[in-house]
């Protein structure tokens, strides 16, 4: 790997996380609003499901995210596991938000 290829993949590496996080803060209260009406239960399960598929198809579509030589199959487990993680920073997010330090 030439010394120009490792900022552009981490830079890039950064932005999708970065997008990601943005991601899960936006679909948080989107999946509340449409899921509320029908079953409350379901809001959380949802988003997680979402944001798994969100990372897998963020780091498949952009292949400069990954070492080369990397499988699809490990590069989409690796990333659905960026995105349930940017999932729960999302829910952490909102959870602090609404009920602050003190509620916690």
């Amino acid at each position: 790997m030439s010394e120009d290829a490792a900022p552009t993949r981490g830079l890039r590496w950064v932005l999708a996380v970065v997008g990601l996080a943005a991601l899960g803060v936006v679909t948080l209260p989107l999946a509340a609003a449409i899921l509320d009406r029908w079953d409350e239960n379901l809001i959380l399960p949802a988003h997680l499901l979402v944001m798994v598929l969100a990372g897998a198809l963020a780091w498949l579509a952009i292949p400069g995210l990954a070492r080369t030589g990397t499988s699809r199959g490990r590069r989409a487990l690796v990333s659905g596991a960026v995105g349930l993680v940017m999932a729960l920073v999302a829910v952490g997010l909102f959870f602090l938000l609404l009920n602050g330090f003190s509620g916690a």
